[in-house]
């Protein structure tokens, strides 16, 4: 079961910032390309453009969160290999900094 368990978690770490990076790219160019030509009034593009984004909001947010599950799953689960590797303390500050530029992106959506 360990085994099932470490492919799904290994999997949301792979694809949740797929989801978020995939949607985001799409979002930054075409959403924000069709509506850019969608009327002539600036604010009604930005307005639907806007409108997009919202809707994309809370699925980026869903997608950084199940990769979230997916790094903090295998360490918790190898809490205690990771904490005598001496590499953990790098590999920890990797992963810290993943996290963080995930978040500061997410940020960007708002």
């Amino acid at each position: 079961m360990k085994s099932v368990r470490d492919k799904v978690l290994r999997s949301f770490h792979d694809v949740g910032p797929a989801a978020w990076f995939g949607g985001s790219l799409m979002g930054t160019v075409g959403l924000n390309g069709a509506a850019k030509n969608h009327s002539e009034s600036w604010k009604h593009n930005a307005a639907l453009a806007s409108s997009g984004w919202r809707r994309w909001t809370p699925v980026g947010g869903a997608a950084i969160g199940v990769h979230l599950v997916g790094s903090a799953g295998p360490v918790a689960a190898n809490t205690a290999p990771v904490a005598t590797q001496p590499s953990a303390v790098d590999s920890r500050q990797h992963t810290t900094d993943k996290a963080e530029a995930l978040m500061a992106g997410m940020e960007t959506h708002r």
